[in-house]
């Protein structure tokens, strides 16, 4: 139970960082900033990826809700989503799919917190 209320927790930190930087992004003048390739200033590619399917909660309320509250503060923002499916290499596989799509900002809830953790490809 423990592991998951810290899950939950670590979501919602990164996820509130995430927004907030987003939406203090889409609020200033276009100039500055990482911008990167493609889209309109503020105009970002936001990722979140989920591990599994098992439990409704990240389906049924997680998704939902980021997806939400990103259009919310940042509606210039791309939302793409992946679940793993209970499989640390797919959503390593998701991450760098991700990453390669020019994703910007990486919200995940880890399978396998330390596969996560290990540096791959680098």
């Amino acid at each position: 139970m423990l592991k998951k209320v810290t899950r939950l927790l670590a979501v919602g930190v990164v996820g509130a960082l995430a927004l907030a930087a987003c939406s203090s992004n889409a609020k200033s003048n276009g100039t500055g900033g990482s911008g990167g390739s493609g889209g309109a200033a503020g105009s970002y590619k936001i990722g979140l990826l989920l591990p599994e399917t098992d439990v409704s909660r990240y389906e049924g309320k997680d998704k939902p809700y980021f997806e939400q509250k990103l259009k919310q503060l940042c509606p210039s923002c791309q939302f793409v989503y992946a679940n793993a499916n209970s499989s640390a290499t797919t959503q390593q596989q998701q991450s760098q799919s991700m990453l390669t799509q020019g994703v910007k900002v990486l919200v995940v809830d880890p399978f396998d917190g330390k596969a996560a953790a290990t540096p791959r490809g680098r």
